[in-house]
């Protein structure tokens, strides 16, 4: 059932599966023409979404405390 729902979510989203089995799925898109991943992991009725970003600074003084 999870790998059916990820198929139709991605359809709907227009997101590129990269990988998908029952233990969970990578989904990618663009941002500004850079590839992004989603990663989904499923525990039973709860999906977990997990999506890597990173901040840049050019200068460490101006990093938020």
């Amino acid at each position: 059932m999870f790998e059916i729902e990820v198929k139709q979510l991605a359809t709907q989203v227009g997101f590129k599966i990269t990988n998908l089995s029952s233990r969970g799925a990578v989904l990618q898109f663009n941002v500004n023409g850079h590839h992004k991943y989603v990663y989904i992991i499923p525990y039973e009725d709860i999906w977990e979404f997990t999506c890597p970003s990173f901040i840049k600074f050019d200068d460490s003084n101006d990093i938020p405390e």
